[in-house]
């Protein structure tokens, strides 16, 4: 437990993602919701963006920020989605790859399919509403939208040390050797 707290600080503190190399930091000025899609998601990207313009609604939150899970960014929303969106609702996405935790930590909630960046907003202490089955979904962290129970509740702790601390390795690219972490 204690471990597992003190790498999350960490991974906050230095404002860790997976892609880490695309600066400068986007910002947007006021609070807004993300999405994260990638190329699974690209039959869902209208329920998942349906869903996020609803809740902005909702909140009175006048954004929602679409963004790529890949390190490229989105080539263009598709019209049907640009014209669903309510008028008082920016509708944005980024073009260019972008520094995700950035973005992440800005967020007011976080909406994805099955992306890692989904994981990642859950270690930003983010509401993330998920539509596929990753592995963080399914185990009382995230609001599950394929309605099924928890296969078991674990905290974030419990999973941030399972998957970044027990069953990982680095590769550090100068000596060319994979490290577990202990």
């Amino acid at each position: 437990q204690e471990r597992a707290n003190s790498f999350l600080a960490l991974w906050q503190q230095a404002g860790i993602s997976r892609y880490n190399s695309y600066f400068p930091k986007f910002d947007l000025d006021e609070p807004y919701l993300l999405v994260v899609t990638s190329p699974e998601t690209a039959a869902s990207l209208f329920a998942i963006v349906t869903k996020a313009l609803a809740d902005a609604t909702a909140q009175n939150i006048e954004s929602v920020l679409v963004i790529s899970d890949k390190d490229g960014g989105i080539q263009e929303l598709p019209k049907k989605l640009l014209h669903s969106a309510p008028r008082n609702i920016k509708l944005i996405s980024l073009s260019k790859p972008c520094h995700h935790a950035n973005l992440i930590k800005q967020a007011t909630a976080v909406y994805t399919q099955n992306s890692w960046l989904g994981f990642e907003a859950l270690l930003w202490g983010k509401i993330v509403h998920v539509w596929g089955r990753p592995f963080y979904a399914g185990l009382g962290l995230t609001t599950d939208i394929l309605a099924t129970a928890p296969s078991q509740q674990v905290s974030l702790q419990q999973l941030l040390y399972f998957i970044l601390l027990e069953h990982s390795v680095s590769f550090y690219p100068n000596s060319q050797h994979e490290v577990m972490l202990e």
